[in-house]
């Protein structure tokens, strides 16, 4: 089922306004984080595809989008600005899905609060970051004429023609302190020590051809990540929730439902 937008709004939290988009209703709701210098725009696709069984927030990470700055070098002040949130919207718990950045957004929050954590949709993501810092560092300099090359990084060889720029112009709206920032939560992202205490039921899902966070790194989550399952998109790659909507939302809808409407 298609749905449009219930509503778009803005909460206020101790760390400013954040921007929300919802649709649906119905519990436990989904909550989106999407990834490094861009803004919820990433779950335009998955969102409008996952139908209407319960309530579905997108959000604009702080310092990004139509949210308030500051925007973070830590991952930990992410997780605390997303668990206001839910305090603003009056969400006890939430099943948290974070695609690449967001992923790592949604590991630290069931570390700092597994109680509000009911479970995890892991997009694009590691439980280290590493990897993507001369991608990250990349960004900082995307020429006119660049957009076509970086598109190579950021998709598999099966993306449609044209496809690239959605997903890559947003990153040259995003401010310089902003994208710094980024990179400097990736930078010193890991958890690996930490995974063993992660319990709520996770869904991993990485593109095979996936440049920036190879499917290695999903991999690992799901072998440390006791109550996890694992799906690897053979022809996509690491822009997942533009490349591939359909399937993702689709393999979120599948995944909620065995979860926590089998009864």
């Amino acid at each position: 089922m298609t749905i449009q937008p219930t509503s778009t709004s803005f909460f206020d939290t101790p760390q400013g306004k954040l921007f929300v988009v919802q649709y649906g209703a119905g519990s436990p709701p989904l909550v989106c984080l999407h990834g490094a210098a861009n803004t919820h725009q990433h779950w335009d696709g998955p969102l409008h595809v996952f139908g209407d069984i319960t309530r579905s927030i997108a959000l604009d990470l702080p310092g990004h989008g139509l949210s308030d700055p500051p925007s973070y070098d830590r991952v930990d002040e992410y997780s605390t600005a997303l668990l206001s949130l839910l305090d603003a919207m009056g969400l006890d718990a939430a099943v948290v899905v974070g695609y690449s950045l967001g992923g790592a957004i949604a590991l630290q929050m069931a570390l700092d609060a597994p109680q509000r954590v009911r479970g995890l949709i892991l997009l694009s993501a590691g439980a280290t970051l590493d990897v993507v810092n001369n991608f990250l560092e990349a960004l900082k300099d995307i020429p006119d004429n660049g957009i076509d090359l970086l598109s190579h990084m950021l998709y598999s060889t099966h993306a449609t023609v044209g496809i690239g720029k959605t997903g890559v112009e947003a990153f040259q709206s995003i401010s310089l302190q902003t994208l710094r920032n980024d990179i400097a939560v990736c930078q010193a992202f890991d958890i690996r020590a930490r995974l063993h205490e992660i319990t709520c039921p996770a869904l991993i899902i990485a593109g095979a051809q996936d440049q920036i966070i190879p499917p290695d790194y999903a991999h690992y989550l799901h072998e440390h990540l006791a109550d996890s399952e694992l799906l690897i998109l053979e022809q996509a790659g690491h822009l997942l929730p533009i490349e591939k909507p359909a399937e993702i939302g689709a393999a979120m809808r599948s995944w909620f439902i065995s979860q926590y409407r089998s009864d």
